[in-house]
């Protein structure tokens, strides 16, 4: 488990988070960065973070952002799922009472 073996140390009270066979560090609110390092300032793209379910906002230079997906999701701001949920779009999928 790479978050028990202290890889990364995620910094500023950042929390390890599986994702697949890598990890992503999820920072709390006013920082941001692979590792929770870079803290957000009151007018940044990162603050408030703009990216979805469960993604790091990273600063692109001065004025922009990029959302790292967690495994599962893809777009702009992680905003899609990329194995959609058939239920959701009425499919009857599941059968016998199934969810």
């Amino acid at each position: 488990n790479l978050c028990l073996q202290g890889n990364p140390a995620c910094l500023n009270g950042g929390v390890c988070t599986l994702a697949g066979n890598t990890y992503r560090c999820s920072c709390p609110t006013g920082f941001t960065g692979q590792y929770c390092e870079t803290a957000v300032t009151a007018n940044t793209p990162c603050n408030p973070s703009p990216c979805r379910n469960g993604a790091t906002c990273q600063l692109v230079g001065s004025n922009g952002f990029r959302c790292q997906c967690m495994p599962g999701y893809t777009g702009i701001n992680c905003e899609t799922a990329t194995t959609p949920n058939l239920c959701l779009q009425g499919n009857p999928a599941c059968l016998n009472g199934g969810v």
